[in-house]
């Protein structure tokens, strides 16, 4: 995921369960991604979204096997 970009989460308001999709959608402004978590807050009343915006990703090269 590309640092600076918005995704949208969603929490189920009955469990308190997060979740995203496999391939969330990335938005490049905060006001995009704002206007998708009103829609899908629309769709799923059962629902809550929240936008979280990327800062930074950890990753590794290669897997050290011993």
């Amino acid at each position: 995921m590309e640092t600076g970009k918005y995704i949208v989460v969603s929490t189920n308001k009955a469990t308190g369960q997060s979740s995203m999709a496999d391939k969330p959608k990335p938005h490049t402004s905060e006001t995009a991604a704002k206007a998708e978590a009103a829609r899908l807050a629309q769709a799923n009343p059962e629902r809550e979204f929240t936008v979280l915006r990327v800062v930074t990703t950890a990753s590794v090269d290669k897997v050290v096997w011993r």
